[in-house]
């Protein structure tokens, strides 16, 4: 009788433990099945601003993507893919002053003081054309101009800057002794660097600062 009950506590213990080993398994489970798919999601998403990237790859290039709706002024739907080679939270570029456009369809112009650009800046090309994609990306004209009567004339090109296009968007590029974006006046604004990466830099936060300001006027303003 008692070698009976011995052998029942053993194997009430065993149950026990069984019991025991398969909740411990059974938490380790849920918290696997549902803490996995969050914990890849934050490696793969970048938040900035209240925008969220996605880290990918476009081509093999590590990029941060982020994409919107636009809606014509005839009311068409249509969807703009940005890609940064930058982690946004990781651009130092200050902004000063908030970023506005006029209606879509306006006039922009880009002034571009090439003079002040060094020769060993052979991403230039690149980065204007990042940011000309950019603006007809969100139903602007924009034009390829230059500040002053010097670098128009060497270029063929245009003068428009803060001062003579008082009514339109200016946007003016040059390389200077800092890197900054800053609003000159309501419709001008300056986009300065000092080594030829801070271009890419510049332009990039340009370019999502803009969505920022404008998700930010639609929420609160």
């Amino acid at each position: 009788m008692v070698k009976k009950e011995s052998k029942n506590k053993q194997d009430n213990k065993a149950i026990k433990k069984s019991i025991k080993w398969f909740l411990i398994l059974l938490v380790i489970f849920f918290i696997v099945y549902f803490a996995t798919p969050k914990i890849i999601k934050e490696i793969k998403t970048v938040e900035y601003g209240n925008l969220t990237f996605t880290k990918t790859k476009f081509q093999d290039i590590p990029v941060y993507y982020y994409w919107y709706n636009l809606v014509s002024s005839s009311g068409e739907i249509s969807r703009y893919n940005l890609y940064l080679r930058e982690n946004p939270q990781e651009n130092p570029v200050l902004v000063t002053g908030e970023i506005e456009y006029p209606k879509a369809g306006s006039k922009i112009y880009v002034s571009l003081n090439d003079s002040s650009v060094s020769k060993e800046c052979t991403n230039l090309n690149r980065e204007m054309l990042t940011l000309g994609i950019f603006l007809k990306g969100n139903m602007y004209d924009f034009k390829l101009v230059y500040p002053d009567n010097e670098t128009a004339t060497k270029n063929s090109g245009i003068i428009a800057n803060c001062q003579n296009r008082p009514k339109n968007m200016v946007i003016e590029i040059a390389q200077t002794n800092r890197t900054i974006i800053e609003r000159v006046n309501e419709n001008c604004y300056k986009l300065e660097f000092n080594t030829c990466k801070d271009l890419l830099y510049v332009i990039e936060k340009f370019e999502v600062q803009t969505l920022i300001d404008a998700k930010n006027r639609s929420l609160y303003g």
